[in-house]
C-alpha cells in the first residue's frame, strides 16, 4: 500500500498586476497568494500521512523570462518545502519552456534542482511502492510523440516487473490538452480513450485550467488557482491521491468570478474575498460607484464594472450576415484556426456583447 501523494498544476508563478499590490518584502500580492496555495496543498498532503508532491507543468507563467521578484519567492518555498521532508517532482510544462521543445537548458524549472527538487526533462520512474510507480513525461512537441513515449514506457516497465504476480499499478503525469476538457475550444486529437489506451492505470494531467475526471481514470488536475477572467467557473485547486481515490480540493485563494445580479443578497455572499465582475445597463457615475461600493462591502477583494448603454427598442433590424454565417461563429473559427486560447475567445465575444448592447 502507498502513502497519499499531491498532484497539482498550472501554478503559473509570475507578479499578475490586476488588483496587485506589493507587499513590505516586496512581494506581489497576486504571486504571494499563489505560494499560499502552494503551502496549503503541501500541508494538506502531510496531513493526509504523505510526503510527495507531483507538479503536472507551467509552474512558471512567463516563457522564457523569470523576473527575480517571482524566481526568489517560489525558491524560497520550495526550499523549505524540501527542508521539511517533502519530495517534490516536476514535469515542465510549455510556459516553463523557452523553446517548444523539453530541455534542462531551456526550462525554467531546472532552477528548483538547487534544492533538491526533481525535473523530469525526460520521462522519469518514481517508486511509491514495489508495485505502485508514478511515471513522469514532460511536455511534448506533438501529442503523437506523447502517447508513443507514454505506451514505449509502460510496454518497459511491465516486462521489467514480470517476476512479480501481477502487473505493477502505474500512474502517469503529463502536461497536455485532452479534449472535452472545455468544450469550447479547439481539439488536438488527445482524447482521455487515448490516453487510457496506452496502458496507465491514471493519469494525471496538466494545461486545461479546469479540473475534470475525463473518465477511464484520466483527470484534468486544473490550475491551483485562478489566474485570469478566462478562469471564471472554472474549477481549480489540487489532488490527493491515494491508492483507490483521488480528491480535488479547492485553495483559499482568490477567485475571478462574474456577478449577474447585483440585488441577489444570498449571491453576493460568494464574493467575499474573490475578484467580481459586472455587466450591467446603467445611466450614471453615481450608479457605477454605488454597486462597486456595495460589492466591496461584501468583500470582494477587486471589483470591474462593464457599464453598458441601456437598451432601446426599435423596429430596425439588421439583415444576418452572407453564408449562413454569424458573428458569434466568425469569431469562433478565427480563434480555432489560430489556435487562439479560450480567453481570448472569451474576450472576444464579450466584447460583441457590449458593442451589439451599446
Amino acid at each position: 500500500m502507498s502513502k497519499p501523494f499531491g498532484v497539482s498544476s498550472d501554478h503559473h508563478f509570475h507578479s499578475f498586476t490586476a488588483f496587485a499590490t506589493v507587499n513590505d518584502k516586496g512581494v506581489n500580492s497576486r504571486l504571494q497568494a499563489t505560494l499560499d496555495a502552494m503551502r496549503e496543498h503541501a500541508a494538506a498532503v502531510k496531513a493526509a500521512g504523505g510526503n510527495k508532491l507531483f507538479l503536472a507543468g507551467d509552474t512558471f507563467h512567463k516563457r522564457g523570462e523569470v523576473a527575480p521578484s517571482v524566481l526568489n519567492p517560489v525558491m524560497d518555498l520550495f526550499r523549505e518545502l524540501v527542508a521539511e521532508g517533502f519530495e517534490i517532482y516536476v514535469i515542465p510544462g510549455n510556459h516553463d519552456l523557452e523553446r517548444n521543445e523539453s530541455m534542462r537548458v531551456g526550462n525554467a524549472v531546472t532552477a528548483l534542482e538547487a534544492l533538491g527538487v526533481k525535473v523530469a526533462h525526460e520521462p522519469m520512474v518514481v517508486d511509491l511502492s514495489d508495485d505502485h510507480k508514478v511515471v513522469l513525461f514532460p511536455w511534448y512537441a506533438t501529442t503523437k510523440d506523447l502517447i508513443e513515449a507514454m505506451m514505449s514506457w509502460r510496454d518497459e516497465l511491465t516486462f521489467d516487473e514480470r517476476e512479480f504476480d501481477q502487473e505493477p499499478w502505474l500512474d502517469a503525469v503529463i502536461h497536455a490538452p485532452i479534449d472535452g476538457v472545455l468544450p469550447h475550444l479547439p481539439e488536438h486529437g488527445l482524447t482521455h480513450e487515448g490516453l487510457s489506451g496506452t496502458g496507465f492505470n491514471r493519469v494525471f494531467c496538466g494545461h486545461y485550467h479546469h479540473h475534470r475526471h475525463m473518465g477511464d481514470e484520466v483527470y484534468s488536475v486544473g490550475a491551483l488557482t485562478h489566474q485570469t477572467w478566462g478562469d471564471v467557473n472554472s474549477k481549480a485547486g489540487y489532488l490527493i491521491v491515494t491508492d483507490d481515490q483521488v480528491k480535488h480540493y479547492e485553495t483559499t485563494a482568490p477567485k475571478f468570478m462574474d456577478v449577474d445580479n447585483v440585488e441577489d443578497e444570498e449571491g453576493l455572499l460568494e464574493v467575499n474575498g474573490n475578484f467580481v465582475r459586472v455587466k450591467i445597463e446603467v445611466a450614471t457615475e453615481s450608479e457605477l460607484e454605488t454597486i462597486r461600493l456595495g460589492l466591496l462591502g461584501y468583500g470582494a477583494a477587486g471589483v470591474v464594472i462593464h457599464a453598458m448603454k441601456k437598451t432601446v427598442m426599435t423596429r430596425a433590424t439588421t439583415p444576418a450576415p452572407s453564408g449562413g454565417h454569424s458573428i458569434e461563429n466568425s469569431i469562433k473559427e478565427f480563434v480555432t484556426k489560430r489556435s487562439l486560447p479560450a480567453a481570448a475567445h472569451a474576450l472576444c465575444v464579450d466584447i460583441l456583447k457590449e458593442a451589439q448592447a451599446a
